[in-house]
C-alpha cells in the first residue's frame, strides 16, 4: 500500500478521477496557485498495488501529471508573478500619486501662508512710508508755521516803528 500526497489548495475538484476508493489526478489537471482556501488542506490517496499493471498505469499517470503541473506551474507563476507586481505597482502608484497631490497642496498653502505673508509685510511698510510722509509734512509745516511767525513778528516790529 502506498500513499500519495495532494494538495487540496492547487486543484479544483473537478482535476480528480473519482473512483469509488480512491481519487486520482487528471493528466490534464491544471493546478491553480493560492485557490481560496480550504478546510482539507491535503488528501490522501491510498493506491492498491496488488498487481503489476495497477502499480504501473498509477506510475505512468504520476508521471504525465507531474510533467505537465510543472510546465502549466512555471507559466502561470510566472503570469501570475507578472499580475503580482503588476497590483503592486500600480498600488504604489496611487500611494504615490496621492502623496504627491498631498505634497502639492502643502505647498500650495505654503506659498499662500508666504504670499499672504509678504503681503501684510508690504502694507506694513506701506503704512510706515505713509506715516513717514505724514511726519514729515507735519515737520514741514511746523518749520513754515516758525517762518510765518517770525515774518508776523518782523511785521509787528516794522509797524510799530512808523508810528
Amino acid at each position: 500500500m502506498k500513499k500519495l500526497r495532494m494538495c487540496y489548495k492547487h486543484f479544483h475538484d473537478n482535476d480528480y478521477s473519482c473512483f469509488p476508493t480512491r481519487r486520482v489526478l487528471k493528466s490534464k489537471a491544471i493546478p491553480s496557485i493560492l485557490m481560496p482556501s480550504v478546510d482539507k488542506n491535503v488528501i490522501t490517496s491510498t493506491a492498491h498495488t496488488s498487481t503489476e499493471n495497477t502499480h504501473t498505469e498509477n506510475t505512468s499517470i504520476a508521471n504525465t501529471s507531474t510533467a505537465n503541473t510543472s510546465t502549466v506551474i512555471s507559466s502561470q507563476d510566472a503570469s501570475q508573478n507578472n499580475e503580482g507586481i503588476e497590483d503592486i505597482c500600480n498600488e504604489q502608484y496611487k500611494q504615490l500619486k496621492s502623496h504627491l497631490q498631498e505634497q502639492r497642496q502643502l505647498v500650495l498653502q505654503g506659498q499662500e501662508d508666504h504670499n499672504a505673508f509678504v503681503e501684510q509685510q508690504l502694507k506694513n511698510q506701506q503704512q510706515d512710508l505713509i506715516l513717514q510722509q505724514h511726519e514729515e509734512q507735519i515737520q514741514q509745516q511746523q518749520q513754515l508755521l516758525q517762518q510765518q511767525e517770525q515774518e508776523i513778528e518782523q511785521l509787528k516790529d516794522t509797524i510799530t516803528m512808523h508810528f
